[in-house]
């Protein structure tokens, strides 16, 4: 895209910060408190028996257990309810700001505190923010505005996902009884919550804008920016604590991340004619990102000492990575009759990130829009009140990471002979061909406004094609490298459509109603990885996703298998040879891994003058999740599928193709969710009970989030992804799900 190129490949997010306006200084506080809670229903733990020994279904089945499903005995239980781990929660957001100036200089500053304390004892959160804009009228030619943002939060997290330490993770692998360790397969919660993990962030951003006008036809804008985030992460697992690491461990990862912004564009608009008005824009962007990071692990830690200072054995390293982009572009903009608008606009840019043999990038930009129902040709109809058509054509991309197309060394220690000696060690195998991802899009619609625009309708195709994808290919170990290296791989389609349905449908004085709806749809394919069509395999497990030619990117892919009750025993016999359960020879696709549609509802009531009603409905469809997490309670011999007789043949075959083949197919499950994210109720006070104590507006909000999941999925929840959907690897893994809020909140303007 022409004004933000490289990395614009997935969009832009513009955040616009708040100014002030001329006039007396207005103060607006607000106060928020509120619960939050665990609402998950965790699975119990199971083991099945007769009097001495395990005797699972599968086990009854080939006849490796003398008893009958009558004669099992079942022990359950579950440590995340009857050993809760969980507490309530409970968060606390303190706000004030104040507004105001004159018609030459205008200001907005604010500070806001919140304090969380999380579901587990060890999580914990304190947030201060602080902002400050300024904007000041040095002529009528002439215009200066600085903002400043400083953040500053300390966050305490707890172990989990996929972790020998965690809560979640030992209360879901732990066992039926709860005289040992209280059920819990690995560390007690209290044990846990003694290992310390942590992060603080400072963060500061400040920003400078310059606008000169000195002609009426010409403007030039210029913009500076810097913005340093200093982040410390650090990890104690305490000595003589834990029993899975007696000796104990820490870590320190100090990290300060600069980034350096400079923009400088001229705008000349000229009326070419009565009806045909120009406006080309020329510009420069700058920027440098630099992340320096300082990192300090050790083992066997000193009884009495904390953190690396008193470790045994430690390690250090640092690393300096530098990135710069500069790019230069030019943009037309024609308009006609203010009714149709033409864009069309060229980019250049370089990276410092691509290889040394790839050179400039250029990225094309064509638009138009066009009211058409203002065109005296089109014809009048009561019901539409407006128009308007638009097209796009351009191109974007993303930048490979800093250090990805360097070939580099990095210094270590090595011991020989009974003494330490340097060395060095590959850091990087580089990639000297290394070219940004591009990515080209087309985007047709129309926006229609309907009932004197009481209904308004967006309507949008988009076609996404991109090419060069960045993907990490593992290098033959036969070549001395245990490293993968980034490549330019694949091409990728995107195509879909979005609706957006906009309605007024009571407007009276004591009572309106709105709505708002939306509606997506996506088919994404992989047209391409390399010559020879060879799949991109990767996921939990290593093999349980790939990007395979022809299917959609990242979908989950496995063995099948089938299954049936031959003696009509009401048990499956996992061995292949009784006919009873089949497994195919070779990987077929088991569905994506992504939503491929979803659709979202909100609404909105006034009703009595001072009462507000907002409600909101989102749901996701077409995808699957791998529920790892049940398959891997399998493998440990404690899900209901592998020790229930009563269970479905459904559940008994999955898992037994987990617990006596591997598979994880079975658990590939439907991930179509319904959600209703949000409900609140706003009372606005009357204007005289607001004055009784000097404000101006006064209202309180009640609101609940998270409130209810409709969905056929039979994990912990459908949005998990233990690795936060990181290069299309998804998957629920003994991670803790979204949590249920209670808040109320207070506002208050003077």
């Amino acid at each position: 895209m022409a004004l933000y190129g490289t990395d614009a490949a997935n969009g832009v997010i513009q955040i616009r910060t708040k100014q002030g306006r001329p006039g007396p200084t207005k103060w607006t506080g607000f106060t928020e408190g509120g619960t939050l809670n665990d609402e998950t229903n965790w699975p119990t733990n199971y083991f099945a028996h007769d009097t001495s020994t395990a005797c699972f279904p599968s086990f009854i089945a080939i006849g490796a257990c003398p008893s009958t499903p009558d004669q099992v005995v079942v022990d359950s239980f579950n440590p995340l309810k009857q050993r809760s781990p969980f507490r309530q929660g409970v968060r606390q957001h303190y706000g004030l700001s104040a507004s105001g100036g004159n018609e030459i200089t205008t200001f907005y500053v604010s500070g806001d505190f919140q304090r969380e304390k999380g579901i587990f004892q060890s999580n914990d959160l304190r947030k201060t923010s602080l902002r400050a804009n300024l904007r000041n009228q040095v002529s009528q030619s002439m215009d200066i505005a600085i903002s400043t943002a400083y953040v500053s939060s300390a966050l305490a997290l707890p172990q989990n996902d996929n972790n020998s330490f965690g809560i979640l993770p030992s209360g879901l692998l732990g066992g039926t009884d709860s005289t040992i360790n209280d059920g819990y397969g690995f560390l007690s919660p209290q044990v846990a919550e003694l290992v310390q993990a942590g992060q603080r962030i400072e963060r500061f951003t400040g920003g400078l804008n310059l606008s000169f006008r000195p002609w009426s036809f010409l403007t030039m804008r210029g913009t500076a920016g810097y913005d340093v985030t200093n982040q410390g992460d650090t990890f104690l697992n305490p000595p003589n604590v834990n029993p899975f690491d007696v000796d104990g461990q820490a870590f320190s990862y100090s990290a300060q991340v600069r980034a350096y912004t400079a923009n400088l564009n001229t705008t000349a608009a000229f009326r070419l004619s009565p009806v045909v008005a120009s406006n080309t824009t020329v510009g420069v962007q700058f920027s440098k990102n630099v992340f320096d990071q300082i990192r300090a692990a050790g083992r066997k830690i000193v009884t009495g000492t904390g953190g690396v200072g008193g470790v045994v054995f430690a390690s250090v390293g640092d690393s300096v990575a530098p990135q710069v982009t500069l790019g230069g572009y030019v943009e037309e903009q024609v308009g006609v009759r203010d009714r149709l608008y033409v864009t069309g606009a060229l980019r250049v840019d370089k990276n410092s990130a691509v290889g040394t043999n790839f050179g400039n990038i250029i990225y094309p930009k064509l638009s138009g829009s066009w009211v058409i129902s203002e065109e005296p040709f089109f014809p009048r109809m009561g019901w539409l009140s407006s128009l308007r058509v638009r097209a796009a054509w351009g191109k974007s991309g993303r930048a490979p990471g800093t250090l990805d197309a360097l070939r580099f060394s990095v210094p270590v220690a090595v011991a020989a002979s009974g003494s330490d000696l340097p060395g060095v060690t590959f850091g990087g195998v580089g990639n000297a061909g290394l070219k940004p991802e591009q990515t080209r899009e087309i985007e047709t619609g129309f926006d229609a406004d309907f009932a004197q625009r009481r209904l308004h309708l967006e309507a949008t195709y988009y076609d996404k094609d991109s090419k060069d994808a960045l993907v990490a290919v593992p290098i033959a170990g036969s070549l001395g490298e245990s490293f993968t290296r980034l490549d330019n791989l694949g091409r990728v389609s995107n195509k879909g459509i979005e609706l957006l349905l906009t309605a007024q449908l009571i407007n009276r004085p004591n009572l309106s109603w709105s709505v708002t709806a939306s509606a997506w749809g996506n088919k994404n394919r992989v047209l391409a990885t390399d010559t020879s069509k060879t799949p991109i395999i990767f996921g939990l497990g290593g093999a349980s996703q790939r990007h395979q030619v022809g299917y959609s990117a990242g979908g989950y892919w496995g063995k099948a298998y089938t299954f049936r009750d031959l003696n009509g025993d009401g048990l499956i016999n996992p061995d292949t040879l009784s006919g009873e359960m089949t497994i195919d020879s070779a990987d077929t696709f088991q569905g994506s891994s992504v939503p491929t549609r979803g659709a979202s509802f909100s609404t909105e009531v006034n009703f009595l003058q001072h009462f507000r009603l907002y409600g909101l409905l989102d749901g996701r469809w077409g995808n699957k999740l791998d529920n790892a997490t049940e398959q891997f309670r399998c493998q440990f011999g404690i899900c209901h599928g592998f020790n229930l007789p009563s269970t479905s043949l459904a559940d008994q075959a999955a898992a037994d193709a987990a617990v006596f083949y591997g598979l994880e197919t079975g658990f590939f499950e439907d991930g179509g969710f319904l959600k209703l994210r949000e409900v609140s109720l706003t009372y606005t006070a009357p204007v005289p009970w607001a004055s009784r104590i000097g404000a101006s507006t006064l209202s309180l909000t009640l609101t609940g989030r998270n409130l209810a999941t409709w969905t056929k999925y039979r994990g912990a929840d459908p949005e998990i992804s233990q690795s936060g959907q990181f290069n299309f690897s998804v998957a629920d893994f003994l991670s803790q799900p979204p949590v249920r809020y209670f808040l109320a909140r207070i506002n208050v303007t003077f």
